[in-house]
């Protein structure tokens, strides 16, 4: 046994021993029994069964004693019984056959009035504990509860009250179990189609629908006061308890009631006509009649039929239809104005509770409005709610009975939550609405406890009304939403636009009146909301008239009142003056207009204008502005000027902004069909913008279309054409800011379509097709670039420049997905530009300019080839324009990248212009700038086919050529360098044809041009300036226009040149290239000319590149050398001849003098020359080549100094080298003449002379030229002296060379070279210390010796032919040897020593390949030379003797020996002089009759006396001075005698062994010397002493003379 169970048991067995201890004396039968039960309670709790409740509801036993104690009259005993049955009852354990003894024993309780309330518990207990309780007991049952409901104790009939409520609430609810028992049992029931009401129940009724169907007929007649059936013994029930039954069975049972035919007869025969005749009191005493009795009773049983009806409409519409109108229409009749107030308002309630059901309101519709003959009951309702709203603001629905308060002030103190409507004088207040809960109560239809109506103000009537017609529109939204789910259903979309035509009228005067009453934003909004949702309504039904009025009507509420007329386009905007106040009603409904076409835009259809119209003007009010992309921001300079601002204004100012532009943003959701609706609206609007006569015109309509259009890319194709035509015309437009709108929008809008991804379409529009889906490139071309194109037409600065800017966004965004077809509008556009037509500002260039540097660097690749002629003229253009330098510098490069395309891609366009392809030419009639060069030569034919790709080349050079000659001087040059380089690079691509043609129509025509153009240009400084008319600051170089010109005409003869270099190959093939050599030359010619150093240098460069290989090993002919020989000689002689004249013809420095650059140009050109013209040239030309490199070398170099001094070769100029270089190369030729040799030598001399002279000299013979010693004047610098020194020197080396490689050749011996080679040498010789550099002399010295040693065989064999050499080398000796020679300050004793050796090298020269030779030389020679070694054997002579004065003050004797310069004055050349001395000797010892030897004789006897001279003056001295040593000058001089006279005694020693060579006299004078030599002995220089010492050893010999053949021995 589980606990439950065996809890029941111990709690019976222990009220069981209660019982039988309350009655074992006075009720033993109750005893008895109560044991009886007890033992068998015992017997149960032994069986532990689990079902124990079952087993005691089996037997009476348990239950007896109860039922005996409730018929004793024991209270105590009573109670404790009562108590245990009801346990029993809700333990289920109560036998079938007790529950009418039960009953039965209830009734006689109730009869004596005994535990009433137990008794209305024990039944409740019995019906819904257990299924027994049916049929008569059952009515007893409510009968007593019935009898129990009218007690006079309110306790006990309270008790009753809610025990009938329960119990024939439960009596229903077994019918609706039993009727599911019996579906699932599928038991078939014979259903009776009569609609007769019977008193008694049908046979196939179950038992349960039998009780409630015999209740609910007898409830209906207690309510109708007529007598029971059924629940027999209950006379009377109030009539409202009755109609509170009936009511929580109707709403409680409505299955029963629909699903069972007997009920549902019930309803209609008994209900529905009870309900009718009650409500007729009620309209007899509205219609006038007498009152009734019942007035007490008249609200009461009125609320609760009110509530009956409102359950019949409800749940039984469908049943009853014709009582639904019948009770609808009564229900309209109590908002008669006549009504009492609060019957109105009960019946409002009523309404609304019917308003919030749309299933009910469209069943209504459906049954009535849409019947022929039926009565318009939906119409009806509304048009009744409408009038009794606007009854409460008229006043006439005062009510001032049952204790309704009366309006309020609106100066009053009102609490916080409260809502006020306020219209005119009329206020009313609400403490809340009613829609706004969603467990709304009725004030009065729930006020069934109340005997009267509850006090309610007007603000609750107000509310109520408020709410019912919210709900309504509310519900017609929900009927058309389930209509449109039903899409099949016609009858359903029948039903809601009926339900709207019907109400429209009367919801919109009952909206329109709610909205300029709520003072409340809460209300407003509802309102607002409600509003909203009816006028999609009317626009998805297509109920035009119905949704303008709606839109209007917000519109107008939108706006303050004296925009009204605005709103409907009879007002006009120039009325609107001053400031504004926007209401926060106004803020409000702008909102919600916002949110309705936000919303529901795709049904506003025509509605959009006034829309549009309304948002304009709120845009002006508060000083909205769009921004570049149509959403409107604040103004910053006008920030709200048309309105007053509020706290609230301020904060939804930026929402209001916001939903703006979250609307036009949202019309991608639109249809189609509402997408074009709202893009004519806006187009209307901007239309009727620019027709008013405002100053200050509205941009909110151009705005809006760019923002729309924005957001419907993937839809553009259907809107593109109203779009772009309509903002055409606003581009030319007057105003201002209309026409630069308009741009901004259309441009926007071209860059969105090409930008946007026209791939896919959106997912939410299925019927969207792309942009490109159909439409091909032409179609693309005409359609979306066509606005472009006509955009060109317009003269307006912002409106081009907005169109370029646009053109140049496409570009980088979408350049590479265009087709082909688009280019050539592209192109026109950025042609347009600089069409001839047009006068483009700076800006607009500019902004153009950037697209065409786009294209042509990044999509050239694209364009047809076709286009590319059009892009090369437009590129050109850019550059001829005069707005912007630096877009005309880039202009060029643009075509420098064009030649580039052209030559990477010259296979694909020839094939792209062969093939035939439908290419618009949009640049047909359009006309660009052009430059002014035309063809030198009329008989170039023209190309054949005007779209080869030759003649894309030869548009190219044109275009550059044109710019090659523009008036600003850094486009010719970048065009200049464009031009050559596409040349160079790409000349390959063009036919032989071609190339004729860009000769003679583009290159010399430019030359021609650059030519006369230069040298007509003034050469004033006058100031630059750019664009702007600033001054600029420009160098000197190029501060005048001559000079820029010049600068350009060097450009042009380089470039023409190197493209001759270049193409040589290909060019010489022409039949008329010789010509156009010739010419070309001719203009390098006047270049080379010209004054300008700059044009003249870079002519000459010019003409070197073009003589220099190119790698090809084509010459061409013979001809085309021998001109440019010409072009050259030509040159050099007229920059030269000037120079060359005599020393002190003209002074100071030449203005016209060629700078050292030109000339080294001009040199280095002709060993480009020479090879190719070596086999022809003649002594003549060698001529005519000297007078140049004389006359180049001889210019002075002046301030050039600094830079020209040669890295490669020190010291030498590159002027210097590069004649150097020509003489090299002319020597070293092959094919040189053999009599060119001499020539070239002879040259090398004259330019010898350099080293040493004056360069102006040049011009002097060289025969009358060299050997001079004219030194360099005091006007030259020193560096400038080291230059010629070292060219100089570098061509006495070179003469020398040449002269010994060839020295045997008839030329060199006739022209007398060698002489020449001395002659020159003299000078240098000549000069020695006084040569600009000692090196001169050294080099001369040098090469004298070479060239003697060399060529002294060849004199001697050719003695006639040298005769003048011998001369002029005597004289060189003599000069050298001899001359007055002041050796320089700083120079060392070593070098001194260095130098005298040279004189003793030319001596042993002399001695050793000249003397031995005498006989094949002229006598005049050796005579000379005789002498010279005659005086230089006596050179070293000594100075006075000491004076008196002297010997006694020897101090200035010291101080001048010590002078360095006076030390250096003494030519001290011992070893020279002991050379001379021995060459003496040798040939003087000898007694041949010559003359030399009697030369010999008296200069040694000469020399010997001298000797004798200062021996004696020595030692004479040397007494004098004492202890004070002589001078060092006079001890080296003692000392040179002493060794002097050791030599001469060593030479007679050496020929003693052959006396007959030596003179007698000459032993008798150096006998003599002995005794001086003896006085010497005593001197004190320890040097003289012992020099002296041998002197005397070699007289061992000498004192006895040999024994000579006729001569005595003793003599």
């Amino acid at each position: 046994m589980i606990g439950r169970w065996k809890l029941l048991v111990d709690t019976l067995q222990s009220d069981l021993r209660n019982v039988s201890s309350e009655a074992k004396r006075r009720h033993p039968n109750v005893k008895d029994a109560a044991e009886r039960a007890i033992l068998k309670l015992r017997s149960l709790s032994a069986a532990n069964d689990k079902h124990i409740n079952e087993v005691i509801a089996r037997s009476d036993d348990v239950i007896q004693p109860f039922i005996l104690g409730c018929e004793t009259k024991n209270p105590k005993l009573i109670l404790l019984s009562i108590t245990c049955i009801q346990k029993l009852i809700s333990h289920d354990a109560v036998p079938d056959t007790s529950v009418t003894i039960i009953v039965r024993t209830l009734g006689d309780m109730h009869r004596q009035e005994i535990e009433q309330l137990r008794i209305l518990q024990t039944i409740l207990l019995l019906l819904t504990s257990t299924r027994l309780l049916h049929g008569k007991t059952l009515s007893d049952s409510i009968v007593m509860c019935f009898q129990l409901h009218g007690h006079n104790d309110h306790t006990i009939a309270n008790t009753a009250t809610a025990t009938l409520r329960q119990l024939v609430a439960v009596v229903f609810d077994r019918v609706i179990t039993e009727a599911k028992l019996q579906n699932e049992s599928n038991d078939k029931i014979e259903e009776h189609n009569d609609n007769v009401l019977r008193r008694e129940p049908t046979d196939n009724m179950g038992v349960c629908a039998t009780d409630a169907y015999l209740l609910f007929q007898d409830l209906c007649q207690l309510t109708n006061w007529e007598p029971t059936y059924w629940l027999v013994g209950v006379k009377e029930v109030p009539r409202t308890f009755g109609l509170e039954l009936l009511e929580n069975i109707l709403s409680s049972s409505v299955a029963t009631f629909t699903d069972q035919r007997e009920f549902n007869v019930l309803l209609k025969q008994q209900v529905c006509p009870l309900i009718i005749k009650l409500f007729s009191p009620t309209i007899k005493h509205s219609r006038g009649g007498p009152k009734p009795n019942t007035d007490m009773n008249l609200f009461p049983v009125c609320i609760r039929l009110l509530r009956i009806v409102h359950c019949l409409l409800r749940y039984y519409h469908e049943t009853l239809v014709t009582e639904c109108e019948i009770f609808l229409s009564i229900i309209v009749k109590f908002l008669d104005s006549d009504k009492p107030f609060w019957q109105r308002t009960v019946a409002l309630e009523v309404l609304h509770q019917v308003s919030s059901e749309p299933l009910l309101l469209s069943t209504f519709c459906r049954s009535y409005d849409l019947q022929d003959h039926s009565t318009k009951v939906f119409h009806e309702i509304i048009g009744a709610m409408g009038g009794f709203l606007q009854s409460l603001f008229t006043g006439s629905s005062s009510h001032s009975q049952n204790g309704v308060t009366s309006p309020i002030n609106l100066g009053t103190q009102q609490p916080p939550d409260t809502i006020i409507f306020s219209l005119g004088s009329t206020v009313i207040s609400l403490s809340a609405l009613p829609s706004m809960r969603s467990n709304f109560k009725p004030l009065l239809l729930s006020a069934l406890e109340k005997a009267e109506p509850p006090s309610f103000t007007d603000g609750y009537t107000l509310g109520v009304t408020y709410a019912a017609i919210l709900h309504t529109i509310n519900s017609i939204l929900q009927t058309y939403n389930a209509a449109e789910a039903e899409s099949e259903s016609q009858e359903a979309l029948q039903t809601a636009k009926e339900m709207t035509e019907a109400s429209w009228h009367g919801l919109l005067a009952a909206l329109s009146l709610l909205l300029d009453a709520a003072q409340d934003e809460t209300a407003r909004e509802l309102v607002l909301k409600s509003h909203q949702d009816f006028t999609s309504v009317c626009g998805a039904m297509e109920i035009e008239v119905a949704r303008d009025a709606f839109i209007i009507a917000l519109c107008k509420a939108s706006l303050p009142p004296h925009y009204d007329l605005f709103i409907t386009g009879s007002k006009n905007q120039e009325e609107e003056k001053g400031l504004v106040m926007l209401s926060a009603k106004n803020v409000q409904c702008m909102r919600a207009l916002l949110t309705m076409a936000h919303c529901h835009g795709k049904v506003m259809g025509s509605g959009w204008h006034m829309l549009l119209r309304t948002l304009q003007h709120l845009t002006w009010i508060l000083g909205l502005v769009p921004t570049d992309n149509g959403q409107l921001v604040p103004s910053p300079s006008a920030d709200g000027a048309n309105v007053v601002k509020t706290a609230a204004l301020a904060s939804d100012l930026p929402i209001l902004c916001s939903m703006l532009s979250r609307l036009f943003q949202s019309s991608q959701y639109l249809s189609d069909t509402a997408l074009l609706d709202l893009i004519k609206a806006l187009c209307a609007l901007s239309t009727e913008t620019e027709s008013s006569s405002n100053k200050e015109k509205s941009l909110f309509a151009v705005g809006k279309i760019l923002e729309t259009c924005l957001v419907n890319m993937s839809r553009l194709h259907l809107i593109w054409e109203t779009v772009s035509l309509h903002l055409l015309t606003v581009c030319n437009e007057k105003h201002a800011s209309r026409r630069q709108w308009g741009a901004l929008s259309l441009t926007r809008l071209l860059k969105a379509a090409i930008d946007a991804d026209h791939t896919v379409p959106l997912s939410n529009n299925p019927r969207a097709i792309t942009l490109y889906e159909n439409v091909t490139g032409l179609e693309l071309t005409r359609s979306l670039l066509s606005p472009l194109v006509k955009m060109c037409e317009m003269e307006d600065e912002d409106v081009r420049v907005k169109q370029l800017e646009c053109l140049h966004d496409i570009l980088n965004s979408r350049g590479h997905a265009l087709p082909p077809a688009a280019w050539s509008p592209i192109l026109f556009v950025l042609g347009s530009v600089v069409a001839e037509e047009q006068s483009s500002t700076e800006r607009v260039v500019r902004q153009g300019f950037l697209s065409q540097r786009l294209l042509v660097n990044d999509f050239l690749p694209l364009i047809h080839a076709h286009g590319i002629s059009q892009c090369v003229e437009v590129t050109g253009g850019y550059g001829l324009q005069r707005a912007e330098l630096n877009i005309s510098l880039t202009a060029v490069g643009l075509l420098w990248h064009i030649s580039d395309f052209l030559y990477q891609n010259h296979d694909k366009i020839k094939d792209n212009l062969a093939g035939e392809e439908d290419y618009p030419d949009y640049a047909r009639n359009q006309r660009i700038v052009s430059g002014p060069i035309v063809a030198l030569r009329s008989d170039v034919p023209e190309p054949e086919d005007k779209m080869s790709f030759d003649n894309l080349w030869i548009n190219l050079f044109q275009r550059v050529g044109d710019l090659c000659i523009d008036c600003r001087p850094p486009v010719r040059k970048s065009a200049g360098q464009t031009l050559f380089s596409t040349l160079s690079a790409h000349g390959n691509l063009l036919q032989p044809k071609t190339w004729n043609t860009v000769l003679w129509k583009v290159l010399f025509p430019l030359l021609e041009e650059v030519k006369c153009l230069s040298s007509t240009a003034p050469d004033d400084a006058s100031p630059t300036k750019d664009v702007s008319d600033n001054p600029i600051l420009v160098h000197h170089s190029r501060n005048t226009a001559c000079k820029q010109w010049a600068e350009t005409q060097v450009g042009s003869i380089a470039g023409v040149a190197r493209v001759f270099q270049t193409w040589r190959h290909i060019l010489f093939k022409l039949e008329d290239f010789c010509g156009a050599w010739e010419l070309l030359l001719r203009y390098i010619k006047s270049a080379a000319l010209h004054p300008s150093t700059e044009v003249s240098g870079a002519a000459l460069n010019s003409f070197n590149e073009l003589l220099k290989d190119n790698g090809t090993h084509e010459d061409g002919s013979e001809e085309l050398w021998v001109i440019a020989w010409n072009t050259w000689y030509s040159i050099g002689h007229k920059v030269t001849y000037s120079f060359l004249v005599y020393p002190g013809e003209t002074e100071g420095v030449r203005d016209d003098t060629p700078t050292q650059a030109f000339l080294t140009s001009l040199i280095r050109i002709l060993p480009l020359i020479y090879p190719k013209i070596s086999h022809r040239f003649t002594e003549e030309d060698m001529g005519h080549l000297s007078k140049v490199i004389r006359g180049v070398s001889a210019v002075p170099i002046g301030s050039d100094l600094p830079f020209v001094i040669s890295a490669q070769d020190s010291n030498l100029t590159p002027l210097q080298s590069a004649v150097l270089e020509t003489l090299t190369c002319i020597r070293q030729c092959k094919n040189t003449d053999i009599a060119l040799y001499p020539l070239i030598t002879l040259e090398y001399l004259v330019l010898g002379t350099l080293s040493y002279l004056p360069s102006p000299v040049l011009g002097i013979s060289p025969e009358n030229l060299l050997g001079k010693k004219l030194a360099h004047t005091s006007q030259m610098s020193k560096s400038e002296e080291s230059v010629y020194v070292a060219f100089g020197e570098r061509c006495m080396t070179r003469a020398v060379q040449l002269y010994k490689r060839r020295i045997s050749e008839e030329g060199m011996i006739s022209l007398h070279i060698m002489e020449n080679i001395v002659k020159m040498l003299r000078g240098p010789l000549g000069l020695k210390y006084s040569c600009p550099s000692q090196s001169t002399w050294l080099l001369a010295h040098g090469t004298l010796i070479d060239v003697i040693e060399s060529g002294v065989d060849v004199a001697c064999e050719r003695a006639d032919d040298f005769t003048g050499m011998w001369t002029e080398l005597g004289r060189c000796l003599e000069e050298f040897l001899f001359g007055d020679h002041r050796p320089p300050l700083n120079l060392t004793y070593e070098d001194r020593m260095a130098h005298e050796q040279l004189d003793v090298a030319l001596v042993r020269l002399v001695q050793d390949r000249v003397l031995p030779r005498a006989a094949h030389t002229p006598s005049c020679f050796i005579t000379h030379t005789m002498d010279l070694l005659n005086r230089g054997s006596v050179h070293a002579t000594s100075p006075q003797p000491l004076t008196t004065a002297e010997l006694y003050n020897p101090l200035p004797v010291l101080l001048r020996a010590t002078d360095p310069q006076a030390i250096n004055t003494l030519p001290l050349r011992e070893n020279f002089a002991k050379s001379c001395f021995e060459t003496l000797l040798q040939f003087s010892f000898y007694k041949a009759n010559t003359s030399s030897g009697e030369v010999s004789k008296l200069a040694l006897g000469t020399l010997l006396k001298r000797c004798q001279e200062v021996l004696r003056n020595y030692v004479k001295d040397e007494k004098l001075s004492g202890r004070c040593p002589l001078p060092r000058s006079r001890m080296a001089e003692i000392a040179f005698v002493m060794r002097a006279i050791t030599s001469l005694i060593e030479s007679l020693q050496a020929r003693r062994t052959n006396m007959t060579h030596v003179d007698v006299e000459v032993w008798a004078k150096v006998v003599e010397l002995y005794p001086y030599l003896i006085d010497c002995v005593t001197c004190n220089s320890n040097e003289v002493r012992e020099t002296l010492k041998e002197t005397l050893q070699q007289f061992k010999d000498l004192l006895v003379p040999p024994t000579l053949p006729g001569i005595p021995s003793s003599t």
